[in-house]
């Protein structure tokens, strides 16, 4: 299915960084854009633009005058993106917790045990409520907003906001998993191949009609 949406990221041959975690800042990026309702390409750029400087601190002596010059040039240029991004960043958490983590939860459901959507989001409604009933209630003030609100409802407007980009909050879901449990994360390059499946298993599990599936947002790299 053609992508409704095709985003460019510059992820190979940076000096600053290396693909694999350029592309996963860009899957991020991504996701972080449709939480909170900003820019991919200026917010992507703003990141690099953050790495790039952090890298320069370390590297700027290595530098030739002209380089160093070119260099300046290059920073002045993306500072404004620079600081917007981190700006746009302190929400990344929320938008994790609140987004990607019980979404995402929900979307392995279907893409690894073969759950229907509708069957996959009153699972992890009834998951989020068993967690709340386990903690103290004080502990569970300090739950994010998606903890404390876990409805069924809520995870549809949830995946009525992602639609588009499944597969990514799929893809960082799992690899959040894996690093915590110590095993063998997935690589960006997985995404195309996740997304495929993805479709495949939501159709495969319907249980009445066909589903009203968006074309995903598709990003390139280069």
């Amino acid at each position: 299915m053609k992508a409704e949406k095709i985003y460019l990221a510059k992820t190979k041959g940076l000096p600053f960084l290396d693909e694999e975690t350029a592309s996963w800042l860009a899957i991020e990026a991504l996701v972080i854009s449709i939480g909170n309702g900003s820019q991919f390409t200026p917010l992507f750029a703003g990141i690099l633009a953050q790495r790039y400087l952090e890298w320069l601190k370390d590297h700027h002596k290595d530098l030739s005058e002209a380089e160093r010059s070119k260099t300046l040039t290059r920073v002045l240029k993306l500072d404004e993106w620079r600081l917007r991004a981190r700006d746009l960043m302190t929400d990344v958490d929320q938008v994790f917790s609140e987004g990607v983590s019980p979404l995402g939860r929900a979307i392995s459901l279907i893409w690894h045990d073969g759950m229907s959507k509708a069957d996959a989001l009153a699972e992890q409604a009834a998951y989020g409520k068993s967690l709340r009933r386990h903690v103290d209630p004080k502990q569970e003030e300090r739950f994010p907003k998606a903890m404390k609100d876990v409805s069924i409802r809520t995870l549809e407007r949830r995946w009525a906001q992602y639609q588009t980009v499944l597969p990514h909050v799929l893809l960082i879901y799992l690899r959040q998993r894996a690093l915590i449990f110590e095993k063998p994360a997935p690589h960006a390059a997985d995404l195309e191949a996740i997304g495929t499946e993805l479709r495949h298993k939501l159709f495969a599990g319907a249980k009445t009609r066909r589903p009203d599936l968006a074309p995903w947002t598709e990003l390139r790299f280069f």
